[in-house]
């Protein structure tokens, strides 16, 4: 199996990882903070900026509460080269606590056999995608690596979702004594799934748009690929 070490590494448990990223993300946001709010750094300035006084100070500082100061700081981690990788890793933490929810609201306690195919789908999604960013598309922007992961990440989403609406489906079919709502509860997550995928083929034509015909076929064909596989 590809990435089999990567398996049997000990990741840390989802409590640990969140606490981690919402660690990291806060201190991200207080060093960008830090930074837009310092004197030498223009964003915050205007030009021809008269004296200050004390009502002058007062809107100041109403102003650094504003929205304004917001945008800023979150423009600064977004075009901060590692900065920007605390963002997709909360990307990626919240689609974990998502997908944990969804868990306990649909599914349940997983069995053994679930929690494998879970595993397998994921590394073998990963494995091969990283060979398709890296070797096939070649990028070497790290916009262009940040936007990919990005998408990947939404797509492995969907991806494992499916594969445990299936696994749980298959399950249930050959339970003489389930009851409705478990039918109905997988169905429902398999059609909200549908609407998720129909969403992404919006992103994928807004950024293929943006990024040329190469980035909209091939954002295009995985959205495909996806539908083909899940439905």
């Amino acid at each position: 199996m590809p990435l089999l070490f990567l398996e049997r590494f000990p990741w840390p448990s989802l409590q640990t990882y969140t606490a981690l990223s919402v660690a990291l993300l806060a201190g991200s946001i207080f060093s960008a903070y830090t930074t837009v709010t310092d004197p030498a750094f223009g964003a915050l300035e205007t030009d021809d900026t008269p004296a200050p006084s004390d009502v002058d100070l007062e809107h100041l500082s109403n102003a650094v509460g504003n929205t304004e100061l917001a945008r800023t700081v979150l423009g600064y981690l977004i075009t901060d080269s590692l900065f920007v990788w605390v963002l997709v890793n909360t990307f990626c933490c919240s689609l974990m606590l998502i997908a944990k929810m969804i868990q306990y609201a649909v599914f349940g306690p997983l069995r053994v056999s679930e929690k494998q195919h879970l595993k397998d789908k994921f590394w073998n999604f990963i494995f091969y995608k990283f060979i398709f960013i890296f070797g096939v598309l070649n990028v070497q922007t790290v916009e262009e690596v940040v936007m990919w992961c990005l998408w990947f990440s939404a797509l492995v989403f969907l991806h494992l979702m499916v594969q445990l609406c299936k696994d749980r489906f298959e399950y249930l079919s050959f339970s003489p004594s389930t009851p409705m709502n478990s039918h109905v509860r997988v169905l429902c997550l398999l059609f909200s799934l549908l609407l998720d995928c129909c969403g992404l083929a919006v992103v994928c034509g807004l950024l293929g748009a943006s990024h040329g015909m190469h980035t909209l076929s091939f954002m295009g064909a995985e959205v495909m690929d996806f539908i083909y596989t899940a439905f």
